[in-house]
């Protein structure tokens, strides 16, 4: 049954394919793929091979220091984030304004540190922590209308937050999640 509403809602709104089941293991599940990339990578990789990727833990490390501090991976101080979004990628004018942006931003749940994560496409037997629709605005509008069509529900969008941000705020806000992929992960 489902299955069947998936397919519904697909073909309603267009979507080829791009639903992503992002879940936290504390165990390394069988049949995973490991590849030495980026949390946005391991979505692409995702959507785009329909693979189960998994990353996470020294053992299954990240190549960006973006994850390893939004998730958790590894001890990444503010400091050294900002150094990346001040001077490397000029998100931020300075290190005051991206220490605001730091502040106010969603944190890693503790209950999910020190596990796996799992990015692979959705499928209705599984049970995702969080589903990650890759929209275009057109069917963006449509999915926020739906949200908003029993009971009406404040959405805020934070600006220049990375991709792998996606794959825990709703479980710390509770709340829908937008993300326009920002520039690196676009590349």
């Amino acid at each position: 049954m489902l299955d069947k509403k998936i397919k519904q809602f697909k073909k309603a709104l267009k979507i080829k394919d791009a639903i992503i089941g992002i879940g936290f293991a504390k165990y390394l599940p069988s049949g995973y793929r490991f590849y030495r990339d980026t949390a946005c990578t391991a979505l692409a990789r995702s959507i785009a091979k329909k693979e189960r990727v998994i990353f996470g833990t020294k053992k299954f490390p990240q190549l960006c220091p973006g994850a390893n501090y939004f998730l958790r991976l590894s001890e990444v101080k503010n400091s050294k984030t900002c150094n990346v979004y001040v001077k490397e990628e000029q998100v931020f004018a300075n290190k005051e304004i991206c220490k605001i942006f730091l502040k106010n931003l969603p944190k890693f749940p503790n209950t999910l540190k020190n596990k796996f994560v799992i990015v692979k496409p959705f499928e209705s037997k599984d049970n995702p922590q969080v589903i990650i629709l890759l929209i275009n605005p057109a069917q963006a509008g449509r999915v926020l209308g739906l949200l908003n069509y029993d009971q009406y529900k404040k959405i805020e969008i934070y600006p220049n937050q990375p991709t792998c941000l996606s794959f825990f705020t709703p479980l710390v806000t509770k709340k829908t999640h937008i993300n326009f992929i920002d520039y690196y992960d676009r590349y």
